[in-house]
């Protein structure tokens, strides 16, 4: 506007940074003004003068920003999220329709949010309030239905009185605060609040302008209002942009050109036939061709031009005004990825379908059931299998092994240090005492050499952890086994569909193990799954599975100690489903840890988990990376995860060292033991572990559900990291 009475013309597409950049030159050439002013003795000279300083100076101030040229404007806006907020169903339309339209066209998420349906906008004295309400309902969508929005992505507050200022405010914006939220919107859309025209409008307006403004407010603070919605549990959450539109001509700072979409408003607009004359004083359903016509002549005189072109006019806020303390989300800045990864886990109307099947066949146990044995068949021959014993968890997959071995009292399996607890549990459950070695320091994986030294005469079999989904070295440890005449049992908790040597994992060993469980790569929240190639060991454990059971024998004949470890009909007709997918989710997970192997590379301080070319596919159960917090300012690992997190990068930091472990430390395993071995000392647990304890400490894991995500996911991840490091000192 300045530009424009000084006789030049400068297009206000401005973000908040060449604001306050313009607003910085502008104090310095007013300082400027008053400086000179006060040598020069003539009044008009000195005004003449300043005339031509301003106009200088101001026009120079914008030439290093380019803002113009830099500016992504709102109409270009793509794969969105946009969030609406409207007092009754036709002001978004009259408003922003074409804006609305536009960001349609360009593939992103539009939601509108109705205040009220207006049930007072009639002279008609036959018309009730209710049915006003659901005819202004059925406009609306009709509507927005034109404009691109689909009639699910239509938010109504529910109040159909018209009065909103007579609402408890509280409730209002408790539900408008809930609404964005969940929506979490990219740019948000509400009637402008300002000092014109609003302001001094009908106050359902008025009430509507500011509630949103209130609620845009609370939106980003844990507590706010007493009865906020925190019991749905969503977090705060911070409005990166708004735009208010009926903004008056003195507040407009923004126009979109709506010319390609234009009469695509108007028709829209012409659908809300209740609040055009004649329907506003005799309501009647359509309109007649002239009247049509006229109320469209009428809308193309009245929507505003600029330069020749229909436009909308916006008020461009967001809530930029207040100067932000830091560019990391954990201390108040923005997400580095606002858009969720994929959920997990995935389920459609398949699973849904499998469940109706048991349900309906009222056979919910395996014994006489059908499901979980169609899914035992399946898995083995998935991975290239004789036998499959489904269980109900991975580590009663192992407890049945162990027994199926008859591994017990006075022998030793030697295990990784660096897994999950279950896997020297399982070991102690038998009576046997878990040998800990210290894994590779680059895969994590158990470190051949080592399993080689702490074989002894009591030795009878040998745990490989596949690490994240990164098999074990296969080829010493089946050499290893096969030449001492040992057991080799692979947990496979972590590897479903892992490959080694093109060969799929679980029977390079007499027996592995899977896991079901709800974080796996594959679930029906618990379960497992013994695999084995191996005939005797296959009898045995599953007798063990079953109760001691014997197959082809009567059913209350138990041969050997057992238990119940059956997995339900339930979880067996749903992993059959989910097994479906493992293939193809099993390459995206590949392929993505591939490409941020590559974008981490130029990461310093990030040194992903080392991989084998033996592998020929990684099942990837979590992305394993190690963490130099040198390169971080030294901050600690869980402050670093902590930051990922807040950037909306799901991580976490690893498990302990077993040998860490309480139940170590304290010596409660040897309660487990028994004889000579509960009390001799276990030289293993004086070591110091050099490799599990910087796994342990130094690495963050990635979990597979956002490696299921878009090769975009992958690039947020190492935005994220690349900004973390960038501020790290601000955590320290």
């Amino acid at each position: 506007m300045i530009c424009a009475k000084l006789g030049y013309t400068v297009d206000f597409a401005t973000s908040r940074a060449e604001v306050i950049q313009l607003a910085g030159a502008i104090w310095t050439y007013f300082g400027i003004f008053v400086n000179v002013y006060r040598e020069i003795p003539n009044p008009v000279e000195g005004l003449l003068r300043m005339r031509h300083i301003l106009i200088w100076g101001f026009l120079l101030s914008l030439v290093p920003g380019h803002v113009v040229a830099q500016e992504l404007r709102l109409e270009n806006l793509q794969n969105k999220t946009i969030l609406v907020f409207t007092p009754h169903p036709d002001d978004d339309v009259f408003g922003a329709g074409g804006t609305i339209a536009l960001l349609n066209r360009k593939h992103n998420k539009v939601y509108i949010v109705v205040y009220t349906n207006d049930d007072k906008g009639s002279y008609d004295p036959e018309m009730t309030s209710q049915r006003l309400a659901r005819i202004r309902r059925a406009e609306q969508e009709g509507s927005e239905g034109m404009l691109g929005t689909s009639k699910e992505n239509i938010l109504w507050m529910g109040y159909d009185d018209g009065m909103l200022e007579y609402a408890p405010q509280p409730k209002l914006t408790e539900e408008a605060t809930a609404i964005i939220r969940r929506i979490r919107p990219d740019v948000l859309l509400s009637v402008d609040p300002g000092e014109w025209y609003e302001r001094w409008h009908k106050s359902d307006h008025r009430m509507a302008a500011f509630n949103t403004i209130d609620a845009v407010r609370a939106a980003e603070f844990w507590l706010y209002f007493p009865n906020q919605k925190l019991q749905q549990g969503l977090e705060p959450y911070r409005v990166p942009e708004m735009y208010f539109f009926y903004p008056s001509p003195q507040e407009a700072n923004y126009f979109v050109n709506i010319d390609d979409v234009a009469e695509l408003k108007f028709e829209a607009a012409a659908k809300q036939v209740s609040q055009f004359e004649p329907a506003v004083t005799k309501y009647r359903p359509d309109w007649d061709a002239k009247s049509l016509e006229k109320a469209k002549d009428d809308m193309r005189h009245e929507q505003p031009r600029k330069d020749g072109h229909y436009v909308e006019a916006f008020r461009h806020a967001g809530l930029e005004q207040e100067k932000q303390m830091s560019d990391l989300a954990i201390l108040g800045g923005p997400k580095a990825k606002r858009k969720p990864f994929p959920p997990w886990p995935h389920y459609d109307d398949k699973e849904q379908q499998a469940l109706k099947d048991v349900l309906e066949s009222r056979v919910w146990w395996r014994t006489p059931g059908t499901k979980t044995l169609e899914f035992e068949q399946a898995f083995v021959a998935f991975h290239g299998a004789r036998h499959g014993i489904a269980v109900t968890n991975g580590t009663a997959a192992l407890e049945v092994t162990m027994a199926g071995l008859g591994i017990g009292v006075g022998d030793e399996v030697i295990l990784p240090d660096f897994t999950f607890v279950a896997t020297a549990s399982a070991v102690l459950f038998a009576n046997a005492l878990p040998v800990l070695v210290d894994v590779d320091p680059k895969t994590y994986c158990i470190d051949c050499d080592l399993v080689e030294a702490a074989i002894t005469p009591r030795t009878k079999a040998i745990l490989a952890v596949h690490m994240g989904g990164l098999p074990a070295d296969l080829d010493r440890l089946t050499e290893i086994a096969n030449r001492r005449g040992l057991a080799l049992v692979e947990d496979c908790a972590h590897a479903h569909a892992s490959e080694w040597r093109g060969k799929r994992i679980g029977t390079f060993g007499v027996a592995g193990t899977f896991s079901f469980q709800a974080s796996k790569l594959m679930t029906a929240g618990e379960g497992g799954i013994i695999i084995s190639n191996d005939d005797k060991f296959e009898r045995q454990a599953r007798s063990v599975h079953d109760c001691g059971r014997m197959p082809g024998e009567w059913f209350y004949s138990h041969f050997i100690y057992g238990s119940n470890y059956r997995l339900s009909e339930w979880q067996g007709a749903i992993l059959h489903v989910q097994l479906s997918r493992l293939d193809e989710q099993t390459h995206r997970r590949h392929q993505n840890s591939r490409l941020l192997d590559k974008l981490l590379s130029e990461i310093p301080g990030i040194t992903p988990q080392k991989t084998d070319a033996r592998c020929t596919r990684n099942g990837q159960y979590a992305y394993i990376f190690h963490v130099d917090t040198k390169q971080f300012a030294g901050i600690s690992v869980e402050r670093f995860v902590a930051a990922m997190n807040a950037e909306g990068i799901p991580n976490q930091a690893s498990y302990p060292p077993v040998h860490e472990l309480h139940m170590f430390r304290n010596g409660e395993y040897r309660k487990r033991l028994s004889g000579k071995q509960a009390t001799e000392d276990h030289p293993f647990l004086q070591k110091k572990f050099p490799a599990t304890q910087r796994a342990a400490g130094q690495t963050v894991w990635l979990p597979q559900p956002a490696l299921l995500g878009a090769e975009e996911d992958m690039h947020e991840i190492v935005a994220a990291l690349s900004k973390i490091q960038k501020h790290a000192k601000e955590l320290a």
